[in-house]
């Protein structure tokens, strides 16, 4: 790779890391925050619908990104969700904390999309999927810090959010990242996507993260919440699990980049999408040794996948609405997650969260296999016309 490749892929690996480390907080400590703000599951669940539509703020930031702007966005996104983080630590009411989140996941929802689109467009077309898997490890490893950090400071779940403000000033380094790879074109805009062939993709890209949401969305907001209240486990044994499957995730992300720079995008990407629900699904199948083994294998295996579907989704589009197509694909898809966590606290109230997490697994491996509908891009040129 070139300089300018490598410092592409520097600067949006920090920008990564610091978006996992802010976002994976509440994730890590929800236990707490219910315990502390007095909310049960229904409230924890109105709070997680909140927060993914903070994901339509992304969208406006970025088509900024997507007009060349991509270090000056990164470093908004950056800046801003460490501001917000602040925030976060002096909310009194779990209503204060989802405002005040509901902006922070704009801001790491348009990084993951920047960062992904910058890295795509700079780096060789045989080595964008490992290029991905780096930015996957770097949000992996802010997810790490949480996990491990927090059993020596639990249950002040508050400091976790001092720290990532403590992060603020970092966001300058987001200046670093250089002009896009590609000019664009004044006619270009956002009416891109509603052309042929990009509406179709991007309808069945947001129709496979809304149906895939009724199982994932829960499961990532409660799968802590899960194994305290449900199987019992303290914070120290719940961090345990957490960061042994990290270690999982980071093979996973490795083993997806390399294999599929070499074996292509569409086939690895919905075989390991769909072996990830099946395992997420028995997670939650109140078994001490199927939490265990299903939080491993699934990390592994749906990490695998994430780096594969990040090149993927990147090279579907067009350069000049590239992470503004992220960002859309994103928005629907937490849009998915709102009815997800409604559908989950009408069911889970009715036959608890285990058997409601089953119950729809099968529902998200039929949205994985919508993924077949799109066409393999391995090792072709961006597609630049917009």
């Amino acid at each position: 790779m070139t300089r300018d490749s490598w410092r592409v892929l520097l600067v949006c690996a920090l920008a990564v890391f610091l978006a996992g480390f802010d976002g994976s907080i509440l994730f890590v400590v929800l236990p707490a925050v219910g315990h502390d703000l007095h909310a049960d599951v229904g409230a924890l669940a109105q709070l997680g619908s909140v927060l993914a539509l903070g994901s339509a703020i992304a969208i406006p930031l970025a088509r900024i990104a997507d007009r060349g702007r991509r270090g000056i966005v990164l470093a908004l996104a950056v800046a801003g969700f460490s501001v917000v983080a602040l925030g976060a630590a002096l909310s009194p009411s779990l209503a204060a904390l989802a405002v005040i989140r509901f902006f922070a996941v704009g801001f790491e929802t348009v990084v993951g999309a920047v960062a992904t689109a910058a890295v795509v467009e700079h780096v060789e077309r045989h080595h964008r999927a490992r290029a991905v898997s780096v930015l996957s490890l770097a949000g992996g490893a802010g997810y790490g810090v949480v996990v491990i950090v927090y059993p020596f400071v639990a249950p002040h779940w508050r400091d976790l959010y001092f720290a990532a403000a403590a992060l603020t000033p970092v966001a300058a380094a987001m200046l670093l990242l250089p002009a896009r790879a590609h000019p664009l074109r004044h006619d270009a805009g956002i009416a891109t996507l509603a052309r042929a062939p990009w509406l179709p993709r991007l309808a069945v890209l947001g129709g496979s993260a809304v149906v895939g949401a009724l199982l994932y969305e829960p499961a990532g907001l409660f799968g802590v919440y899960y194994g305290s209240h449900t199987l019992r486990m303290g914070p120290a044994a719940l961090s345990a699990v957490i960061f042994v499957s990290g270690v999982f995730a980071a093979a996973g992300y490795a083993v997806g980049g390399l294999t599929s720079d070499r074996w292509g995008r569409r086939l690895p990407a919905v075989v390991l999408s769909c072996l990830t629900a099946i395992l997420t699904g028995l997670t939650f199948a109140g078994v001490m040794s199927l939490y265990l083994a299903g939080n491993f294998v699934s990390s592994l295996v749906g990490s695998a996948a994430a780096p594969i579907a990040g090149a993927w989704t990147a090279e579907l589009f067009p350069t000049s609405v590239r992470a503004t197509a992220f960002a859309v694909a994103g928005f629907v898809g937490a849009v998915g997650g709102i009815l997800a966590l409604q559908v989950h606290a009408l069911l889970a109230g009715r036959m608890g969260q285990g058997s409601a997490l089953l119950l729809v697994t099968p529902v998200a491996i039929a949205g994985t296999l919508l993924l077949l509908l799109l066409p393999e891009t391995v090792a072709q040129p961006l597609a630049e016309e917009g």
